[in-house]
């Protein structure tokens, strides 16, 4: 996926997307960015957590035997 910076958008082009986003979620461009920042962090963080579960089980395990 592009990253908005490499669409070559003016500003315009930004205010209109902002004005779309503003009319179907609510909230602007900025705060919808920094909640989908947020949720991609989390999700990446549960993942990470799950990984040192799964290691620190596996360490736990092979220290049985």
């Amino acid at each position: 996926m592009k990253r908005l910076d490499c669409l070559d958008l003016d500003a315009a082009d930004v205010q209109r997307i902002d004005e779309i986003i503003t009319l179907r979620t609510g909230q602007g461009l900025a705060a919808e960015t920094a909640r989908w920042r947020r949720r991609r962090n989390s999700f990446w963080m549960a993942v990470s957590l799950g990984l040192l579960l799964l290691v620190a089980a596996g360490l736990a395990l092979y220290r049985s035997f």
